[in-house]
């Protein structure tokens, strides 16, 4: 999704924007239907796949969210295709297909998956693939005039931070209300409430005030500052920790990630030139996914490492320290069958102790990405600008 998303932008330059949207919606709606009649595990990772193709992807395992994306997407065709109105410039199919950098984006995507495997290929592909398009692109799959700026710099680096804190804010606390506090999946999704209901109305009130004060800093400021402060709080959460105290920890984490994510989106685009802001708003979503993937691939390893470490200094738990430290979902599971007494109650505090580790990394990270805002140069963003839908 996060590479695709890439290629898009550049095809959406030349001009094709209602084919592109159509051709995502299309990917999409395919992809939901595949994941929605699906029986196993594999089919689920093709139609996911095809959802990424369409630029989105249902997080989410129930299979009701698949279904009731169709009738959507079917609406959005048919409005789209009858109500958008683009004016698009006579071009040969031929000079877009040329125009198009498909040897960069192949390098590309096989660069960045081969660095989620922690591959040592990853440093040859992505050194084939900066030097492909410094030297032979014609039309550059990323150009180096989005990254000129310190400011486009350091707003891209504290996304990649943005999209880890905020996929680890999502992904690991309902493991813990299951595994620690024993709620159960309905129970523990009503429980991360307070982070969704907080971003969108803090990211739109940022929105807001930004817009009418025509100065961004002071949210990113703001933004981290505040983020800072509630994963430091998160890190407090204990087994014994009231329902009251992490329900507004999560709000405090929660206003701030929805400051951090308007002010991080306006930087980016006041830091570009106007013809370059397609492929910079693109490059954002990209560094976003790239970073919430991270966080749920480094946060498994951070939990896992100390959830070991912890179970090995308790007798009875020592011979299954490595089993249980692997699987964490199954673990959950053994921690609400087995009876009540000093083995649940040991398991609930290394569980509760190696998701504290990831919070500790994350509020570190937001710290680091803090800091590196003070780098930036203050930056008056532009006016609406028409280019197709962006401005």
């Amino acid at each position: 999704m996060a590479n695709v998303s890439i290629a898009y932008s550049r095809i959406i330059g030349n001009d094709n924007y209602l084919s592109c949207i159509l051709t995502a919606l299309i990917f999409f709606l395919v992809g939901t239907i595949v994941a929605s009649c699906v029986q196993n595990f594999t089919s689920m990772l093709i139609g996911r796949s095809v959802q990424g193709l369409g630029g989105g992807g249902i997080f989410s395992l129930t299979m009701w969210i698949f279904y009731i994306n169709s009738p959507f997407i079917a609406i959005g065709l048919i409005l789209i295709t009858f109500l958008v109105n683009f004016k698009t410039p006579p071009t040969s199919i031929g000079r877009k297909f040329r125009e198009l950098d498909l040897l960069g984006a192949f390098l590309f995507v096989g660069s960045t998956t081969s660095m989620l495997f922690l591959l040592l290929g990853v440093d040859l592909c992505l050194g084939v693939f900066i030097c492909y398009e410094r030297l032979f692109a014609v039309k550059c799959l990323m150009p180096r005039s989005i990254f000129q700026t310190q400011t486009a710099i350091v707003s891209y680096a504290g996304t990649v931070v943005y999209g880890f804190i905020l996929w680890c804010d999502l992904y690991y606390p309902p493991r813990f209300f299951q595994a620690v506090k024993g709620y159960n999946p309905i129970l523990s999704g009503i429980a991360l409430f307070p982070v969704p209901l907080t971003v969108a109305p803090g990211a739109i009130t940022t929105g807001i005030l930004v817009t009418k004060t025509g100065r961004y800093r002071w949210a990113v400021w703001c933004g981290w500052d505040i983020t800072i402060s509630g994963l430091g709080l998160i890190i407090i959460i204990d087994v014994e920790s009231s329902t009251v105290a992490w329900i507004f920890i999560l709000i405090v984490a929660g206003v701030g990630l929805g400051m951090a994510f308007t002010a991080l989106s306006c930087a980016v685009q006041a830091s570009v030139k106007v013809e370059d802001l397609a492929i910079a708003v693109a490059m954002f979503s990209f560094f976003r996914a790239l970073g919430q993937t991270l966080g749920v691939a480094s946060g498994g390893m951070i939990s896992q490492n100390r959830r070991r470490t912890d179970l090995l200094t308790y007798p009875q738990l020592r011979s299954h320290a490595t089993q249980y430290s692997k699987y964490a979902t199954k673990l959950v599971d053994i921690i609400n069958t087995i009876p009540d007494g000093a083995d649940k109650q040991d398991l609930r505090q290394a569980y509760s102790d190696s998701l504290r580790n990831i919070w500790a990394v994350s509020c570190g990270l937001a710290g680091l990405a803090g800091v590196l805002k003070y780098l930036d140069e203050e930056v008056q963003p532009r006016p609406g600008t028409r280019i197709g839908t962006i401005s």
